[in-house]
């Protein structure tokens, strides 16, 4: 088992200087390109006739053994996926029951429906106040590295493209709980739609985002959704990540009033975390780390992390 563990984690100064060569580029595409010590972020090293292993970036290798296991199991099992994506959807919910716990939000989980007879799954979460409704959609896919490197790539149209239909899906659930078509009761008051993704997509370009826009409209007109939508009805993508920053401000300051304010579709797609600053600088936000519990119970067992985890305020 240790062994094996090593092999997967770790290898030689010459296979990861193949690695890289393999990979490297030297246009502008050059920051975007997977760092071969990503995969392996222990390097075999002989001092003196003495065997041992080298960790140049302690980074890598925490998130190597963490996140990073995605990538050994994803296809391992084809029901990992589905999994997978349960599990990130579990996670959001956690979250949002962190950050939205006070009497001013409901918090509704997906709930089954029937739509002639065919079972849908409908919206992940809802969180709404006395203004306004966030419906979230959950995507734990990434972005292919291929289609971070390269901006006019196939790839990048491809990974734009299941954005898009997770976008679109999104859509769909919202039109059948407006219709009255599931376990949602409409109140009147405002829908912002928000997907968050695992990990950012890096929607800054604009270029990119005008792709994913057309990407989007074009599914709607596949799906008999009015392609308006996107209009009528703005879209926000965001990481978990962003969102757990995110989230606390819209607790603060209220679902409409974040979602309206002006300047947010520089924040749309891209650091949704830093707009409150910009368009609330009056607002005393406090930010604190979420799930602090979960964390230390996690590492209980393990005394120098738990030391680390309570200087930093978890």
């Amino acid at each position: 088992m240790r062994d094996t563990f090593f092999q997967r984690i770790a290898s030689t100064p010459a296979g990861i200087r193949a690695e890289l060569r393999a990979i490297q580029r030297f246009d502008e595409a050059w920051q975007y390109t997977w760092n071969a010590l990503e995969k392996f972020p222990l390097v075999h090293v002989d001092v003196d006739g003495t065997r041992g292993l080298c960790c140049p970036l302690p980074d890598f290798l925490f998130r190597r053994v963490t996140e990073g296991l995605f990538y050994d199991v994803v296809g391992s099992d084809p029901r990992f996926g589905d999994r997978y994506g349960r599990a990130f959807q579990d996670y959001v919910g956690k979250v949002l029951g962190e950050v939205f716990n006070n009497e001013r939000f409901t918090l509704e989980s997906e709930r089954t429906y029937s739509v002639r007879k065919q079972p849908r799954h409908g919206v992940d979460w809802i969180v709404s106040d006395g203004t306004g409704n966030l419906f979230l959609e959950c995507k734990a896919r990434r972005m292919a590295q291929p289609a971070k490197e390269v901006v006019d790539s196939h790839a990048l149209e491809a990974s734009i493209d299941d954005l898009a239909r997770a976008v679109v899906q999104h859509y769909r659930n919202i039109h059948d709980a407006v219709q009255g078509l599931s376990a949602w009761m409409p109140n009147g008051l405002p829908i912002y739609p928000l997907v968050v993704t695992y990990e950012d997509w890096y929607l800054f370009t604009p270029r990119v985002i005008e792709r994913l826009n057309v990407a989007v409209k074009r599914h709607l007109s596949d799906r008999g959704l009015s392609s308006n939508l996107p209009e009528t009805m703005p879209f926000l993508v965001t990481s978990i990540a962003e969102f757990e920053k995110a989230g606390q401000a819209i607790a603060k300051i209220g679902i409409k009033r974040f979602c309206t304010a002006r300047g947010l579709d520089e924040h749309r797609h891209f650091k949704l975390s830093g707009f409150a600053e910009v368009a609330f600088p009056e607002e005393a936000i406090k930010y604190s780390p979420l799930l602090q519990a979960t964390w230390r119970s996690m590492f209980s067992h393990v005394p120098e992390v738990l030391s680390q985890l309570v200087s930093v305020g978890i």
